[in-house]
């Protein structure tokens, strides 16, 4: 293998784990929107429906608790995401001092 293959294919693999990261931000935006949307929506069904506020209180708490668990894994991919750009870089190296 020479050395402008080797580039390539860390090259690929780098475009590979981006285009990953990018679809990870995306999904990460779409359930901030979603959370949000949601929020709105449930407050506006339930303010006319209700005397106080608790119903949509405890809504909103539950659903940022559930937000909080989907941020975590959202943080994990990333962590995933980050390690195989490390060992991606790790291997062009090692293999480049081979040649």
């Amino acid at each position: 293998m020479d050395e402008e293959t080797l580039l390539k294919e860390y090259n690929r693999s780098r475009q590979l784990i981006e285009e990953q990261e990018d679809d990870l931000k995306s999904i990460q935006k779409k359930g901030e929107r979603l959370l949000e949307d949601t929020l709105e929506e449930l407050h506006y069904v339930l303010r006319d429906i209700v005397i106080d506020d608790e119903a949509f209180n405890q809504a909103k708490w539950e659903m940022e608790q559930e937000n909080a668990q989907f941020e975590q894994q959202i943080l994990q991919e990333k962590k995933v995401l980050q390690k195989k750009e490390e060992e991606a870089e790790t291997t062009y190296r090692s293999k480049l001092k081979e040649l």
